[in-house]
Order: C-alpha cells, then sequence, then structure tokens
C-alpha cells in the first residue's frame, strides 16, 4: 500500500505534463501512487501519460467535472494514508515527496496537524507563490509569501490552511468532513475551494502546519486565465457563498456592510465594462444562499465550541482601502 496518493486533475494541460510528471517519477521518495483524472480532454493529454509515464493510473472522464469533481473521482481510486492534490502545472523539487513523508511520520507534527502546505514558488524559481492561505475580514484571501522571495519562509509554523495548487491532507481527516459521499463542495467548480475545505476543516478542530522542506514550483492557472471568463464567474461566486457558509458570526455581523458595498462597486465596475461573467457568478451565489444558510447553521450547530480555530486566523483589513482600495482587482482577490 502506497503512503502518499496524488491526485492530479487535468483539462488540456498537455503543454505542462512532461515537466510535471518527469518531476514526480524522479523523486528520491517512491512509495507513493498517481491517479491521473483527465476531465475529457481534446489536446491529447490521456495518450501522451499513458505512452511515456506507466506508473500513473489513467481516468478519463466522459465530462468536465471541473477540479473538484475530479477530485472526487481521484479519491475513489486512492489507498495512501496521505493524499496530496497537485495541480498539473507544477513541478516538484526532487526531495518533495520525502519531506512531506518524514514531516507526517513524525509523532510531534502528525498529533498535532492533519493538513499540510508544501513551500511553492513560481517557476522562476526566485518569488514564493504561497506558503499557505491567508483569509481576510471582508470574505477575501491572499496567499501568504505571494511575490516575496523564495528564500523566505525557511521554518515550520502553523497556517490557517494550504492553497489548491499543492495540498496535503491525512485520508481521515478528508474522512471526518465526507458528506453525502462528497468531500468537496462541487458549486465551487473551482476557486475558493481551497479556502472553504481549509475553513471546514478549522471548524471542526483540525489544525494544518507549513513545511518549508517540500518545494514545489507552479506556473499558475494551466487551465483557465485568472482573468478569464471562467474564472471570473467562480471567484465572484464562490466569495459569496464562502463569507456566508465559513465566517464566524462576529465577524459576519461586523463585516457585512463592507462586503456588501464591495459587491455593489465591483457590479458597477463590471457594468461599466460590459463584462457579464462576475456578475452572472453573484447572481448564481445568490440563488445558492438558502442552501448556505442552511450549512452555515448546521455547521454552528456541530462546531461552534471550535469558532477560536477559525477566528484567531482571520486577518482585519483597513475598512476604507478593503472598500475602494483595489477596484480593479476586485474579481482576484
Amino acid at each position: 500500500m502506497p503512503k502518499i496518493s496524488i491526485i492530479m486533475v487535468n483539462w488540456n494541460g498537455k503543454f505542462y505534463l512532461k515537466p510535471c510528471l518527469d518531476s514526480i517519477a524522479e523523486q528520491t521518495f517512491k512509495d507513493f501512487e498517481l491517479i491521473f483524472i483527465d476531465n475529457n480532454s481534446t489536446d491529447d493529454s490521456v495518450d501522451f501519460v499513458k505512452k511515456n509515464y506507466s506508473f500513473a493510473r489513467v481516468v478519463k472522464l466522459k465530462t468536465n467535472k471541473g477540479l473538484l469533481g475530479g477530485n472526487h473521482e481521484g479519491l475513489k481510486y486512492t489507498k495512501g494514508n496521505y493524499i496530496f492534490f497537485l495541480n498539473n502545472d507544477t513541478v516538484l523539487d526532487k526531495n518533495c515527496l520525502m519531506e512531506i513523508f518524514k514531516a507526517v511520520q513524525t509523532k510531534e507534527i502528525s498529533r498535532k496537524y492533519t493538513f499540510f502546505a508544501p513551500k511553492i514558488i513560481f517557476i522562476n524559481k526566485t518569488l514564493l507563490n504561497s506558503v499557505g492561505i491567508m483569509p481576510y475580514n471582508d470574505g477575501t484571501a491572499k496567499d501568504i509569501g505571494i511575490f516575496e522571495d523564495a528564500n523566505n519562509y525557511t521554518e515550520q509554523f502553523e497556517i490557517f490552511g494550504p492553497m489548491g495548487s499543492a495540498s496535503i491532507y491525512s485520508r481521515k481527516v478528508l474522512e471526518k468532513i465526507r458528506s453525502h459521499g462528497k468531500y468537496f463542495d462541487e458549486n465551487y467548480f473551482g476557486y475558493y475551494d481551497d479556502t472553504d475545505l481549509d475553513f471546514r476543516l478549522r471548524w471542526i478542530g483540525e489544525k494544518a502546519l507549513y513545511l518549508p522542506k517540500a518545494i514545489v514550483y507552479h506556473h499558475g492557472n494551466a487551465s483557465f486565465k485568472k482573468t478569464g471568463k471562467t474564472a471570473l464567474y467562480h471567484s465572484n461566486k464562490n466569495k459569496i457563498l464562502n463569507f456566508v457558509r465559513n465566517y464566524p458570526t462576529s465577524i459576519l455581523i461586523k463585516n457585512l456592510p463592507v462586503f456588501i458595498i464591495r459587491q455593489i462597486i465591483s457590479i458597477v465596475y463590471y457594468l461599466v465594462q460590459f463584462n457579464f461573467s462576475p456578475i452572472a457568478g453573484k447572481i448564481k451565489a445568490i440563488r445558492l444562499l438558502p442552501q448556505y444558510i442552511r450549512l452555515r447553521n448546521e455547521n454552528l450547530r456541530k462546531n461552534i465550541k471550535n469558532v477560536k480555530n477559525v477566528e484567531r486566523f482571520i486577518v482585519y483589513k483597513d475598512t476604507i482601502k478593503s472598500i475602494i482600495g483595489k477596484v480593479k482587482p476586485l474579481s482576484q482577490d
């Protein structure tokens, strides 16, 4: 039985696959499996992987189920005690899996932490992409360390949770949040799905650790550009769902006026730009609100005792800056 199961979801990402899969094949730690889920690509990705990487278990889906649907499919085939969700536009340092395994085998770590973030560096190897996620009080979130020197953050420390591009979870902790056979909320499709998962694990009392010696290099957004229609639709939808479902009541009430004002400003901005995808995303979120209010209430009934485990990681923005500080990048917060 493999110690680590890697799940990689692909959609027309053949351009990135060779360096990514080569780096997996060259790992110094060999006790792993790779589950390669293809979302009905049309770029010959599947044949390329089957021909060149016999260690990969390839599953081709008949439709594009998105990142989260693909992850759900991948989990059906995994056998490892730890699940490593890895984007197809990444390259692993040769010792990445070894460093992950060494950390999770340390008793002091495994007793306290159940999910982990590697050190994610942009593919140019000079700037950091993420060492973890930092949620803000206004419903947005930021990658810790982004665009800082890649030599920073050399020590382990507790984080709110990992970025979705490369994230490690114990199988046991994923089972704790499984509902109706699902681990992820597929309404998200992509964007803020990692923040949602981290919130839900925090709410049940779990903790995350940053692993500075487990290094991943990342291109970013291989399947769709950050400012593309798909990205704008889902990011605008998911910010609303995430804020309503996951934020502690005291923070939600205090910051709701700012949150609403931000939404109004962004709607005006997109209308002026004749960009209707993000507005459609917001409308979809509003339609889903009754469902997410029920999910919120259910969570609070079960897990209110763990509210401090969530609150202590939420960072407060200046109110004025939150409202008008970044009008154009609203879609990317």
